[in-house]
């Protein structure tokens, strides 16, 4: 059985493979929308003392894409958001 972090780092995979633009904009979106979901079942991610350094490290890269596709997308809201989660990851 496939863990929850192999998951993830596969679908970070996927989502790195498509092709940046506006014709792959929705599925990019889609893409990290089930991401952000999978997250969820992570064990430890900020802001616990404890987390997972792998963990952190996808969970990170997966809101600096987030935050790249608000930015494409023109989403100040979604951007915002995307940013104030980001930040928890490299807060010391």
């Amino acid at each position: 059985m496939t863990s929850i972090v192999d998951k993830v780092a596969n679908g970070l995979l996927k989502l790195k493979a498509i092709s940046e633009g506006p014709a792959t904009l929705a599925e990019r979106d889609r893409t990290i929308k089930q991401l952000k979901t999978d997250l969820t079942f992570f064990q430890n991610i900020p802001p616990c003392f404890e987390a997972e350094a792998k963990e952190c490290i996808l969970a990170r890269e997966i809101y600096e894409y987030a935050v790249f596709l608000s930015v494409e997308k023109q989403d100040t809201a979604e951007y915002e958001q995307h940013m104030s989660v980001l930040k928890t990851y490299y807060d010391d």
